[in-house]
């Protein structure tokens, strides 16, 4: 039994895990009172392990929220993949009173209310299954399907077949985690969780969480139970460190390391011989730059430990968030590995609030981690990995020497990372052509678009027993161009047309693909990054957040011309981007391309031109080779 007021207190900002607890509850308590009618006042008949497996409920649907309404009026059926019956069980007590009329019993047809969740096991004969389904279809009801995530026989198959989405159940959560220590415990007081929760089961959770325990005492014994390292790369797991593809220098970086940190541990050298011992990943989402850390560790075979600002952030109070930063460095220091610090922008750079109350307390927290960073680099055997998307949103002197001096951006993969990241993916055998294809069509999309693109073909072709094929793969390309409207798709075509066209001209086949490249390089790629903004207004009149990337890009490049290269009109000055010099390389880029353009109006106008051709040839490189 938990006590009524500390739900609610502690699950606030969690709306869905509570409607779910908070529905259950009554359910339970209707049926107690049946035998019960005096229930214990202030509380409620739930658990623990009511209240994670709420958080991974909540955590597994997450993804559809958006497009729960949609699905409901289509009619869909949404498999949900656990892995063991007991989660299952209770997945499915806590969820039906969530939904409007529960769930129906095998055996039973009765189904015309919206929405209805099924256990499926591995029963031999999907009949019942199947007469459950055709009724749903003529009725308007969402199916949800709780499935084990091994086998795939009889109502198993069946379900996975009719899915149109199969997600996986979520693992446990460091939120549900602490909220479950609050509510059974109260307050944490600055203390936190270390370690991850995802690898243990919410029974074993439970059975540490017991009524009486302060808070201090329950994270102390979590944390025992979890160890200090991240859950290990599986023996089947395809990622290992010696074969990603994409990372560029954040892997040299890495095999550099691994060969002085092991020559360290061979009594070679001096901890102080080893360089670059913190790091700042930078770059777009879905570059990877979180499971780096995790792929370094495994390779140099140390204890990994993980947090974020994010984390830190948590705490209703200055002395929470410095504490729990000072419990985490701690811990790193007497377990030195690698201490991998995520949303490292999420701590506000000391010049960013020079008036008003929130000044005095992020100066404490920066001045606070500029310390912990310093002590622990100094610590044998540390290494420190931060990552962000905005690396000019943390303060400049934490980026110095001894503390994260090396800063190495991660971009987006170029054609051959993508084909080595296809093939590392794919158990199919694709020939050199069809990867290379893909690769061209796959432009722009990060390592994690790739891996989500091969484990959703994989899984499609793996329920209709169909193997891989590079087929099937060019579609689900294509799929989200053709989800477009028909105004979207001529605007997708403008302004790909454009991008491609000038680049055809200044006969740039892929950014920044030589080695050291020169004002001129630079500016014919500042001009292939705006020319399919300058498309889109010279065809449709007006620009779009289509070319936000490009834009983004070509800002850093026009930045770095006037500072970091020191080849612009301000020679060795370092400039910010807002500096009148930045601007006009931009400008200048921008009047280039549309000039160019104009001169090639007519390929222009035949490449906006919808056919089903238009995803390909939009980007293959040769397609316009006429126009040198």
């Amino acid at each position: 039994m938990l006590k009524l007021d500390r739900l609610r207190t502690h699950l606030e900002g969690h709306t869905f895990v509570e409607e779910i607890l908070l529905r259950a509850a009554h359910q339970r308590e209707r049926e107690q009172r049946r035998t019960d009618p005096t229930p214990e006042h202030g509380k409620v008949p739930l658990g623990v392990e009511d209240v994670l497996l709420a958080f991974q409920l909540a955590d597994t649907l997450k993804p559809l929220f958006q497009t729960m309404k949609q699905m409901l009026a289509h009619k869909s059926v949404l498999v949900i993949e656990v892995g063991n019956t007991h989660s299952i069980e209770l997945a499915l007590e806590l969820l039906s009173p969530a939904m409007e009329h529960g769930w129906i019993e095998e055996g039973s047809d009765d189904i015309h209310a919206s929405p209805v969740a099924l256990e499926i096991g591995q029963g031999p004969s999907g009949k019942w299954l199947n007469r459950i389904l055709m009724a749903a279809y003529n009725s308007d009801a969402l199916v949800v399907c709780f499935v084990p995530s091994a086998g795939n026989e009889g109502q198993t198959k069946t379900a996975r077949l009719a899915a149109d989405v199969i997600l996986p159940f979520a693992s446990i959560s460091p939120d549900a985690v602490k909220a479950c220590v609050e509510i059974v415990s109260g307050p944490t007081d600055g203390q936190w969780l270390i370690g991850d929760p995802g690898n243990v089961s919410a029974a074993d959770i439970a059975a540490i969480l017991r009524p009486g325990m302060d808070a201090k005492r329950c994270l102390e014994a979590l944390t025992a139970l979890l160890g200090s390292q991240q859950k290990p790369l599986s023996k089947d797991s395809k990622l290992r460190f010696d074969t990603i593809a994409g990372y560029g220098d954040a892997k040299i970086w890495g095999m550099a390391l691994n060969q002085d940190y092991a020559s360290w541990q061979a009594g070679e050298i001096q901890w102080d011989e080893v360089p670059d011992r913190g790091v700042l990943l930078s770059g777009p989402p879905g570059t990877g730059k979180t499971i780096f850390p995790r792929l370094l560790a495994a390779k140099l075979k140390v204890p990994l430990t993980v947090t974020s600002v994010a984390d830190w952030n948590a705490h209703n109070n200055l002395s929470g968030t410095l504490a729990h930063m000072s419990e985490l460095f701690l811990h790193a220091r007497k377990t030195p590995g690698v201490l991998f610090i995520d949303e490292l922008d999420g701590i506000s750079s000391r010049g960013s609030h020079q008036d008003g109350s929130n000044r005095t307390y992020w100066l404490q927290i920066v001045n606070h981690l500029l310390t912990l960073t310093t002590e622990a680099l100094e610590v044998p055997g540390l290494i420190l990995i931060g990552a962000t998307n905005n690396p000019e949103n943390i303060d400049p002197a934490l980026l110095r020497s001894g503390r994260i001096e090396k800063h190495i951006r991660i971009e987006l993969p170029d054609r051959d990372a993508r084909q080595a990241i296809l093939a590392s993916q794919l158990t199919a055998s694709l020939s050199r052509a069809d990867l290379e294809d893909l690769a061209m069509l796959t432009e722009g999309q990060t390592g994690a678009d790739l891996v989500s693109l091969v484990r959703s073909v994989t899984a499609k072709c793996r329920r209709e027993g169909r193997a891989v094929s590079s087929l099937e793969l060019r579609a689900h390309v294509r799929a989200p161009f053709e989800a477009l409207s028909a105004a979207d798709k001529h605007r997708f075509a403008v302004y790909y047309a454009g991008r491609s066209i000038v680049a055809a001209v200044l006969n740039v086949s892929s950014p920044m693909s030589v080695s050291f490249p020169t004002i001129v390089d630079l500016r014919n790629e500042l001009c292939v990054l705006v020319a399919g903004r300058q498309a889109e207004e010279l065809m449709l009149d007006y620009p779009s957040t289509l070319g936000t990337g490009d834009l983004a890009k070509a800002s850093r490049i026009a930045a770095a011309i006037e500072g970091s290269f020191g080849i612009g009109e301000l020679g060795l000055v370092t400039a910010a981007s807002s500096v009148p010099s930045v601007r006009r390389h931009i400008e200048e880029a921008a009047r280039r391309a549309t000039q160019l353009l104009l001169d090639n109006r007519e390929e222009l106008e035949r490449r906006s031109i919808l056919s089903p051709e238009t995803p390909r040839r939009l980007i293959e490189p040769g397609f316009v080779s006429t126009l040198h």
